[in-house]
């Protein structure tokens, strides 16, 4: 696969990926919380939250999402911060062979 040359299409591929292998997955839009991660997946019973990166490694978490996580986490959740294809592709391999 080619390197993604941005977030949007980081995304876009993760959540085909994730869905290809039947996860629920869906982008998250809410505008009145800036800090709440771009997407959510649940894999039989395990939810998860992903903030994706620009690719490049340029990407940094706001301090609003920085709070948000934290408070996400705090109340159980689980959210990553993704930069690379290959690391949401392991992430969701571990989580499905984990639930098997």
């Amino acid at each position: 696969m080619a390197a993604h040359k941005t977030e949007r299409a980081l995304q876009k591929e993760c959540l085909k990926f994730a869905r290809f292998n039947g996860l629920f997955a869906r982008k998250v839009e809410t505008p009145q919380y800036r800090g709440f991660p771009d997407c959510l997946f649940i894999h039989e019973g395990y939810t998860f939250f992903v903030e994706f990166k620009h690719p490049n490694g340029s990407g940094r978490l706001s301090a609003a999402q920085v709070a948000d996580h934290a408070t996400l986490e705090r109340h159980g959740a689980t959210v990553h911060v993704i930069d690379n294809y290959g690391t949401f592709t392991d992430l969701c391999r571990s989580i499905i062979g984990g639930s098997q």
